[in-house]
């Protein structure tokens, strides 16, 4: 498989999805932390984004906090 060249067809996908995740706010806030979310919301949220994106991508991941 050639990286770049999977890269380079995917790459409004990838970019989007960048995108999507840089918008979420995701800096540690204690104040705002609940079982499942340690860190606090915005980072739960991160998190949850990246779980999404990896299932949908045919990966399995696994929240080991929860």
């Amino acid at each position: 498989m050639n990286w770049y060249e999977e890269v380079l067809k995917r790459k409004d996908e990838l970019l989007e999805d960048l995108g999507s995740l840089l918008k979420i706010e995701s800096v540690k806030d204690l104040s705002t932390a609940e079982p499942g979310r340690p860190m606090g919301k915005n980072i739960g949220q991160a998190l949850e984004f990246m779980l999404e994106k990896s299932n949908t991508d045919g990966l399995s991941p696994t929240n080991i906090e929860v």
